[in-house]
């Protein structure tokens, strides 16, 4: 749902991680790509430019909070990540 909260609500990603560290030691992350139908559905919906990328822009804010214990390929659009908290 992190796509729906950046995307469709317009959350700061670093506001989104910082809370669910609060929250929670263990995050099974579910992350789509760019190129997702649902993220280029949201993204044409907002009607504005939206930065998108886990590599150079929402790992880094993850990073922040929490250690990346493994992340694997769900599809050809979609990653899954397991974040344990610093």
């Amino acid at each position: 749902i992190i796509h729906h909260l950046i995307i469709g609500d317009g959350l700061n990603p670093a506001i989104i991680f910082k809370s669910l560290s609060k929250l929670y030691k263990y995050i099974l992350l579910e992350y789509p790509l760019s190129d997702d139908p649902m993220v280029e559905l949201l993204t044409k919906k907002r009607n504005e430019y939206i930065t998108w990328g886990w590599e150079n822009n929402h790992e880094i804010e993850a990073k922040k909070y929490f250690q990346i214990e493994e992340h694997k390929k769900l599809s050809e659009t979609r990653r899954i990540f397991i974040l344990i908290r610093k």
